[in-house]
């Protein structure tokens, strides 16, 4: 039972760790894209931007944004 407890928290541990690896990771994809030449789309304050080693481009205003209560259906239309 002991072993099983230490297995659960080094797997709780380990899981804890995904939203900080996921943000390495997605920052690391967007500077080597940005390095390499090429395009990366970023939405900022309501605006979707084209971004290059040369700067940012807007390319359209977004809508804004929908707040969705948990356990809520959302229809798209």
């Amino acid at each position: 039972m002991a072993k099983q407890l230490d297995n659960d928290q080094i797997l709780q541990q380990k899981e804890s760790e995904i939203p900080h690896l996921a943000a390495v990771a997605v920052g690391k994809a967007y500077r080597n894209a940005i390095a390499s030449g090429q395009k990366v789309l970023v939405a900022d304050s309501g605006v979707l931007y084209e971004v290059t080693k040369d700067g940012r481009t807007p390319i359209k205003n977004l809508r804004p944004r929908v707040r969705v209560k948990v356990g809520r259906p959302l229809k798209l239309s």
